[in-house]
């Protein structure tokens, strides 16, 4: 018998292993209005969401991201096509670790895919099907 992809069976989307470059926004960090950015790449990413890895993350960072339902703006970048595609995210898991004697760390995110407040959401959809046909 062979064994089913208990991962792939319970998402919703198919995942894409590829590094797109990304950059987050994390509104009012410091709880007077000033943002913060994070620069990363996608581990995997689907229509859904999103897996990010950092080596490093500033502990208020990390702290604002655990507030619950905090909307992340994320610009990916898509340098083969010169083009960038801003959504709106929401952390869904978060894990930290020592690896190396360095601080990790890893993220999911989902993307609203409400397209009131994600009106580029079927651009990004566009986008990965295309990617995922490229592969």
């Amino acid at each position: 018998m062979v064994p089913k992809d208990e991962g792939a069976e319970r998402r919703k989307y198919v995942r894409i292993n590829k590094n797109i470059p990304l950059r987050i926004t994390i509104p009012d960090v410091d709880g007077e209005g000033v943002d913060a950015h994070l620069a990363s790449v996608t581990r995997n990413v689907s229509m859904g969401g999103i897996l990010i890895e950092f080596a490093a993350i500033r502990e208020e960072m990390w702290d604002k991201l655990k507030e619950p339902d905090v909307q992340l703006d994320i610009e990916m970048f898509f340098p083969e096509h010169d083009e960038r595609i801003s959504v709106k995210a929401v952390v869904k898991w978060m894990k930290e670790a020592n690896k190396f004697l360095a601080q990790y760390a890893s993220i999911g995110l989902s993307i609203l895919e409400d397209e009131d407040i994600n009106p580029r959401f079927p651009e990004l959809c566009k986008k990965l099907k295309a990617i995922i046909e490229e592969e």
